[in-house]
């Protein structure tokens, strides 16, 4: 029975790209993430945020690392067949996007426009398919966030957590084919359409793609290129772990989380999370 359970939790994981760390303990688990988590400063670039550390708690250990926009596409998106999608929404945010002409990238290291980030903030924000991932710099908030509704029947959660600032330009280098990773900073974040539970939850965004040369740059799951090990041979680890944390942790979780002062009420700020 013990071998049956393994191989159960091996095909659980089997459709994520990133490597799974399991945990029994909160304690393990603040250990091992700080472990991994001091590799940062071994990245050959700048944080983009202050620990060049980011976290996301997601409350099914079988989910994927995906954006919405990812959740219902079956194929990659090009960046022109969304922006046209966006400009056909009969949403008032988003009427200053017919304004706009089509885009064109002339490398992928190109960073898209603010106001185009802003709309894919807010189309996220509304529960919209967008490329933005959203992250935290705190990693209690991303234990919150995995404890939080889980749904019926679920064993584990998870907390992925992810190394940014490998080269200057806050994104992980892209070669042709080979998806880019950047990060959405702070003040970016401030003019963007989002809710002001960004600033209480301590929150950045990412999207990831790769191309260029036209506008038909192309936006890639965030585990087709995070999966990428090879790097980082000399830190010998990965740039995303997917911590593992079993739910029988979560009476524990929120007996400490409520001793930092987290809870429903102080990331959402409304009459009714209190």
């Amino acid at each position: 029975s013990g071998r049956s359970g393994a191989l159960r939790k091996i095909m659980r994981y089997a459709n994520s790209k990133i490597k799974p760390c399991t945990v029994k303990s909160l304690e393990e688990f603040f250990y091992k993430s700080e472990k991994f988590s001091e590799k940062t400063y071994g990245l050959r670039g700048l944080p983009q945020n202050g620990s060049g550390v980011l976290y996301r708690g997601q409350s099914n250990a079988t989910w994927l690392l995906e954006t919405t926009l990812e959740r219902g596409a079956e194929n990659h998106i090009s960046f022109s067949e969304y922006f046209a999608f966006l400009q056909k929404m009969n949403l008032p945010a988003l009427d200053f996007l017919k304004q706009i002409p089509p885009v064109a990238f002339k490398n992928d290291f190109e960073v898209i426009d603010k106001d185009i980030l802003a709309a894919f903030a807010y189309v996220r924000h509304i529960g919209g398919p967008s490329p933005l991932l959203d992250w935290t710099r705190d990693r209690d908030v991303a234990l919150f966030f995995a404890f939080s509704n889980i749904p019926k029947m679920v064993e584990d959660v998870s907390i992925f957590i992810f190394l940014d600032g490998f080269f200057q330009g806050h994104g992980i280098g892209s070669i042709p084919r080979v998806p880019l990773i950047r990060i959405v900073s702070r003040e970016e974040v401030n003019h963007l359409l989002t809710h002001s539970n960004h600033v209480l939850q301590k929150s950045e965004y990412s999207y990831c793609f790769f191309g260029g040369g036209n506008a038909n740059v192309v936006f890639a799951p965030h585990e087709e290129r995070l999966s990428m090990e090879k790097e980082m041979p000399a830190l010998g680890c990965s740039l995303c772990v997917k911590f593992v944390l079993p739910v029988s942790l979560r009476k524990k979780v929120f007996e400490y989380l409520k001793g930092k002062g987290i809870n429903e009420y102080t990331l959402f700020k409304s009459d009714g999370a209190y």
